[in-house]
């Protein structure tokens, strides 16, 4: 196939902000071998909230929505979001997210998932995703 072939994981996690502002950002690793000139991989490190993978999914599901129809995210809230296991529970359902996300298809090569994996797009919540009318273009 001519495709990229790409690996995503989530590698770590990491705690930000002050006190009760706390929050996590899950590490994704993003390795692609489609960039450098005589092979061999090139590796990108992505931070993104939980936030953002639900805002993903809402976007995904409004663009995509029958392929969407298997993919769920864990659940959405904990009593205490920066108990360590929970964050390990949650890092590694997010991971086998990723995983099952990049098996379908029609989603390898949507904008919103390039954005979402992509380190220039800092906070997936706030881009702006304009739908430009044929006639318009």
């Amino acid at each position: 196939s001519s495709g990229i072939n790409a690996e995503y994981g989530i590698s770590n996690t990491e705690l930000q902000g002050e006190w009760i502002r706390q929050y996590v950002v899950y590490v994704i690793d993003v390795k692609t071998d489609n960039k450098k000139p005589g092979g061999g991989w090139e590796r990108m490190v992505v931070k993104r909230r939980f936030s953002e993978f639900v805002m993903l999914q809402k976007r995904l599901r409004k663009f995509h929505g029958s392929s969407m129809s298997n993919l769920q995210l864990p659940q959405r809230r904990a009593m205490n979001p920066l108990n360590n296991e929970f964050i390990t529970y949650r890092k590694r359902e997010l991971g086998i997210y990723l995983q099952k996300l990049m098996k379908i298809g029609s989603l390898q090569h949507s904008e919103l998932v390039f954005k979402f994996l992509s380190s220039s797009c800092d906070d997936f919540n706030k881009i702006g995703l304009i739908v430009m009318p044929k006639q318009a273009i």
